[in-house]
């Protein structure tokens, strides 16, 4: 412990020594540093899908899908597009109620909005996402959904399309999905540049 009677040398050689010691680690806490890793990478391998499959990515969710009811979570990613999705600023670990599946909301450009919803309360897990509002001139984002334990396992969602108003369209996605965690990307189909 530095006291008052100390020179200043010394107490640079103090802090020096402290500074010296090896930190110790468990053998749990490695481990767990070792999953987060892993985690991060699979995430970066499974953008690295979806950028090759989609370009002008406007959304991107980490969604964890949850064995047992009420388990599930939406995080939302950083947006890639041009013109990106704003979730809501509540969005960090998606609104649930007690009962309810977890639901995350966006509004897109040209005033459409988007509802995204994980399902895990019966017996089979489902993301949902809904689009309302969407300019019907313009082409349907496709969903592509990358597990993040394989990242070359990606299943491609087209949307179910119904008249909405005023020259709009309501678009439908979903996905019957097993328990583990996904990384969902919303972009125009077609491989990127």
């Amino acid at each position: 412990m530095a006291t008052p009677d100390k020179t200043v040398e010394e107490l640079l050689y103090e802090a020096l020594e402290a500074r010296a010691e090896p930190a110790a680690y468990t053998a749990a806490a490695l481990d767990a540093k070792a999953d987060r890793l892993l985690g991060r990478y699979a995430r970066m391998r499974a953008a690295d899908a979806a950028r090759k499959r989609l370009r002008h990515i406007a959304a991107a969710l980490r969604i964890v899908v949850g064995a047992v009811p009420n388990s599930s979570r939406i995080l939302a990613d950083a947006v890639l597009g041009p013109e990106p999705w704003q979730f809501a600023a509540d969005a960090a670990g998606a609104v649930r109620g007690a009962g309810e599946a977890a639901r995350i909301d966006a509004v897109l450009p040209a005033g459409a909005t988007a509802s995204i919803i994980v399902d895990d309360l019966g017996d089979e897990r489902r993301i949902l996402a809904t689009i309302r509002n969407f300019p019907a001139a313009a082409p349907p984002p496709l969903m592509l959904l990358v597990d993040d334990q394989s990242a070359e396992a990606a299943i491609e969602i087209a949307p179910d399309s119904a008249p909405g108003p005023a020259g709009t369209v309501t678009l439908r996605y979903e996905a019957l999905v097993p328990p583990g965690e996904f990384s969902a990307y919303w972009g125009d189909p077609g491989a990127s540049a």
